[in-house]
């Protein structure tokens, strides 16, 4: 069995890259290519190599800055691909784009067209663990799971839609940057089609996200008129500032201000913010003033680095009662 999926990966890999054009840590780059390797004197990646030395951190810099993410990592060589391009290599069948955005859509079982149906839109946070960090592989690094199977805990027909930000070597936080402006009205523009495509209301949309995420999708809630339940909104990219080696990373993610991105907001019914026992918001006050505030007696992350059950639990609980009120009034309404 270990043969055979090794000969499938030879294959893949092949596939993709076999005319890529490799180059070593002193060349000059032609960045207009879909498709670049780097190939370096050690068993790193580019991104690992990249906090051991400067020379591995300028060349990475300049792949950021020139719209390149790590796709694949083979016998000391790093491949990378332009960010819009990495639809037409992903081997998944289910991945739609809009813009720079990848995303999915997850239906549930005999779904029906109807107007009771709920859209579920999952923002994906940082990763939280090392190897995730400095791995290789995208989904790691700028896809990391969050509730995965969270249609299992929503009651009556529900459309999950996960939006994947690949704006950067960690994404965006799904907000607009100095080198790209229209990254919120790519995302506010998936929403809508999704929305549409469905037939379900704005007051039937729930946007939820951890960490990166909530920032994100509480954000959005704002921007697009939507329901959100959040936990632990983090600003910044925290779990990398606790590792010294790691800094050289922070310093390529977008900085955001946060009190200024919602300063024109005011707070609103339907927005929740949630705190877990381990999380460390530096942004409580700004937060405070947009969202209904509750805190968990649970730690968010369990023994295995994964989000905790009593967590998934608890969010549950809040985006079913979402739902449940917004069915409640439909059928008032109907009743009148």
């Amino acid at each position: 069995m270990e043969i055979v999926k090794s000969n499938q990966s030879n294959q893949l890999f092949n596939k993709i890259f076999k005319r890529t054009k490799i180059y070593g840590i002193n060349d000059k780059i032609d960045f207009s290519q879909e498709k670049i390797g780097i190939e370096l004197d050690e068993y790193y990646n580019l991104l690992k190599s990249a906090t051991l030395n400067q020379q591995s951190a300028n060349v990475l810099r300049k792949l950021n800055e020139n719209g390149y993410v790590l796709y694949w990592y083979k016998k000391k060589i790093s491949y990378f691909v332009k960010k819009d391009k990495v639809n037409t290599i992903w081997q998944r069948n289910d991945l739609l784009q809009l813009g720079d955005f990848l995303f999915t859509i997850n239906e549930p079982e005999d779904f029906s067209k109807s107007a009771d149906n709920n859209l579920i839109v999952v923002f994906s946070s940082y990763p939280s663990k090392r190897t995730d960090i400095l791995s290789s592989k995208i989904t790691r690094r700028i896809f990391p799971d969050f509730f995965s199977n969270i249609d299992n805990y929503i009651i009556g027909n529900s459309v999950v839609l996960r939006i994947m930000d690949s704006n950067g070597l960690y994404g965006s936080a799904y907000m607009n940057t100095e080198t790209n402006t229209e990254i919120e009205t790519n995302v506010q523009n998936i929403i809508s089609e999704v929305k549409e495509q469905y037939g379900i209301g704005s007051n039937k949309t729930i946007l939820t996200g951890s960490h990166k995420g909530a920032i994100a999708a509480l954000y959005h809630s704002y921007l697009g008129n939507y329901v959100s339940v959040v936990c632990d909104p983090q600003a910044e990219f925290e779990t990398l500032t606790e590792d010294d080696e790691l800094d050289v990373l922070v310093s390529y993610m977008p900085k955001i201000d946060i009190e200024k991105k919602f300063s024109s907001f005011e707070k609103q019914d339907k927005r929740f913010v949630i705190y877990t026992k381990d999380n460390i918001m530096t942004i409580k006050e700004e937060m405070n003033k947009l969202a209904t505030t509750i805190i968990f007696p649970y730690n968010f992350f369990d023994e295995n680095g994964n989000m905790g059950r009593n967590v998934k639990l608890e969010i549950s609980i809040f985006l079913n009662k979402l739902i449940h009120e917004e069915i409640k009034s439909c059928e008032e309404n109907i009743d009148e």
